[in-house]
């Protein structure tokens, strides 16, 4: 479940927080956002834009697609891109997808910069990311400081922007996150079928390998079973329909992969703490508040 203290917006939706800075090494903004594109107009080149600015994008529903050094990626639910700007670049919502769901981060800063192009270089523009990946958790912490105003001076952003970037090398770059590309591709496919019924089988057969010797990579890889990661991201679906859409949850229940309402009831209560509506009830008084 995403952890922002802002919801999605349509359009432009975005808070920055602006530094005095005494050196260029240093961030002088850090911006963040929360965005649901829906038009096929809804397109960014890197060469039409200004800089140097470095950004991170991570998809959390729909499709976009970005166009990169003569590549071509698929930006789905679990995506997450990493680009500089100016750069040779174009990111749109194709005409095949109806809406594209993300949070970004875009910041400056010589030395930020300098850390993101040497990650990239490695690593290249798009990565995958569980999310409550540490990535993930961090750029929460880093959207809940803007949009409270809480950096003071740029060496406060410019703390947490490494902080970031020291994450991203040490769980990618030194190979702690999934390492194995059948794996990989596993975890592509949970994320773009959980309304349908996903066996073990089925996901040794994605991976190329038997389900014994599947069942013994999974788990080392994420450390739990298939079938415990496949509840675990449909309830973290679940969590993100229940807090930020009108859904029925019936219909919540069918998206997440739970064909039966009441089963659907017992395992969130059994994992959560709570019934599902109660916990809607719950995320609705805490926005509340908070406004």
């Amino acid at each position: 479940m995403l952890k922002l203290p802002f919801g999605p917006g349509y359009g432009d939706h975005y808070y920055t927080n602006f530094f005095n800075r005494s050196h260029q090494s240093l961030p002088s903004h850090i911006c963040v956002g929360w965005e649901i594109k829906t038009s096929p107009e809804y397109s960014w080149s890197g060469l039409n834009r200004t800089g140097p600015v470095g950004m991170l994008q991570y998809t959390l529903s729909g499709k976009g697609i970005l166009e990169h050094a003569g590549e071509r990626y698929e930006l789905n639910s679990g995506k997450a891109f990493l680009l500089e700007v100016p750069d040779n670049h174009r990111y749109y919502l194709p005409e095949d997808s109806d809406s594209w769901e993300f949070f970004f981060i875009t910041f400056d800063g010589d030395d930020i910069i300098h850390q993101l192009h040497q990650i990239t270089e490695e690593v290249g523009p798009v990565v995958d990311l569980a999310i409550d990946h540490p990535i993930i958790k961090i750029c929460e912490d880093i959207c809940r400081k803007v949009y409270l105003q809480e950096f003071n001076c740029a060496e406060d952003g410019a703390e947490w922007l490494y902080k970031l970037m020291m994450t991203i090398r040490k769980t990618i770059l030194s190979g702690n996150t999934v390492i194995n590309s059948g794996i990989k591709s596993v975890l592509h496919y949970i994320n773009q079928h959980l309304s349908e019924e996903i066996s073990v089988v089925d996901l040794a057969n994605i991976a190329g390998i038997s389900p014994t010797h599947f069942y013994r990579v999974f788990k080392d890889d994420m450390g739990c079973s298939p079938v415990q990661y496949v509840t675990k991201v449909r309830l973290q679906h679940a969590q993100f329909y229940l807090r930020h859409t009108l859904l029925s949850l019936r219909e919540i229940s069918l998206r997440c992969g739970f064909q039966d309402g009441s089963y659907f009831g017992k395992v969130f209560h059994k994992f959560i703490g709570m019934t599902p509506g109660d916990y809607r009830n719950q995320a609705n008084l805490l926005s509340e508040n908070t406004i």
